[in-house]
């Protein structure tokens, strides 16, 4: 837990460095040198620097490059890509350039550079790259995140975890409580109940079990709230499969009485399932706006993102700007809801 802690110390030195006891220790001890970058310490130095040059190399484990511009983010070196990897190990050629920023990896139209991503990189990394958003003047600098959390923010605990690699106990996702607090036909309630005990941890469900998808809709279907009379639901959703696999997004519109209206789907290659989740809102948000749907409610299970796109929570700082064009045009009108999948409005 101190190692956690000192983490802590570090992540703050490198993100706060004009609060007062980061300009004191960073005026003493730094020697020039960039802390984000290198850490050493002296035999005369203090007892908290040389503890927090010890855990310097650890903590650098563990710290992430979050593209903006794309400029200052090494291609080869720096950990960028969805798995928190570098791409210098993964190169196919024994000769490459390790100066090259992620900036010059695009090509004249500022999109990636296929041709030369397919012949230095294996197919799966190719994917993964391409499926994140090319890197804009627009989206502000790079920033350093922090690999342990979604939002890439430090968290002690996060560090924590990391260090002593705890296995935690498997936990199945879901919003439990709406489920359980949902008011029903008592019948209908231990019908869910029951088919969740008896399949949600089941081996190949979904691959083996005949008919659980018409099961797990309706029961869907019975948790979803219609809008008010004159607005628009927009149900979207994303997922990978297994970690940064094969990704899809899907998102269907839906009237004040529950009728489907349109739908739309999408194979977007390899990311996590959050990029998954932003590149569904992200859809139908565009087609909503396309079609010139007014008052619009946007509901999904994604809680992160919900926050992030209000304002109650952001990635490094930022909202990416292909996702945030669409959110400030919707907010701006202000005939625009965005809800939990259990109805909490945000």
């Amino acid at each position: 837990m101190n190692e956690a802690f000192l983490m802590k110390i570090l992540w703050n030195l490198i993100h706060k460095p004009d609060d007062l006891w980061c300009k004191v220790l960073l005026s003493k001890y730094r020697r020039n040198n960039d802390v984000s970058s290198s850490c050493s310490s002296q035999p005369y130095d203090s007892s908290l620097w040389k503890a927090l040059s010890k855990v310097w190399h650890n903590f650098q484990r563990h710290v992430v490059r979050q593209i903006g511009n794309g400029r200052n983010t090494n291609f080869w070196l720096d950990k960028w890509v969805p798995h928190n990897v570098e791409l210098l190990p993964l190169a196919l050629r024994d000769q490459i350039d390790t100066t090259l920023s992620v900036r010059d990896v695009l090509n004249q139209d500022g999109d990636w550079d296929v041709g030369f991503l397919s012949e230095n990189l294996s197919n799966d990394i190719v994917t993964q790259v391409i499926a994140l958003p090319t890197p804009t003047d627009v989206d502000g600098p790079d920033i350093l995140g922090w690999a342990g959390t979604n939002t890439h923010q430090f968290t002690v605990k996060s560090a924590y975890t990391l260090n002593h690699a705890i296995a935690m106990p498997h936990v199945a996702e879901g919003d439990w409580k709406t489920l359980w607090g949902w008011k029903g036909p008592r019948r209908i309630q231990t019908f869910m109940w029951k088919w969740i005990f008896d399949n949600l941890n089941k081996k190949g469900i979904g691959a083996y079990k005949d008919g659980w998808q018409t099961t797990f809709m309706t029961t869907c279907w019975l948790l979803w709230t219609k809008p008010p009379d004159g607005w628009i639901k927009l149900n979207s959703d994303g997922a990978c499969k297994g970690n940064n696999g094969i990704s899809g997004c899907r998102g269907l519109f839906r009237n004040s009485d529950g009728r489907w209206i349109k739908g739309y789907t999408k194979k977007i290659e390899s990311c996590g399932s959050f990029h998954a989740e932003m590149w569904g809102l992200y859809l139908g948000l565009d087609m909503a706006w396309r079609d010139h749907i007014s008052y619009l409610i946007v509901e999904s299970d994604s809680k992160l993102l919900i926050d992030m796109i209000t304002g109650n929570c952001t990635i490094g700082g930022v909202i990416p700007l292909w996702l945030g064009v669409f959110t400030i045009f919707w907010l701006w009108t202000g005939k625009s809801k965005f809800v939990t999948h259990g109805g909490r409005e945000t």
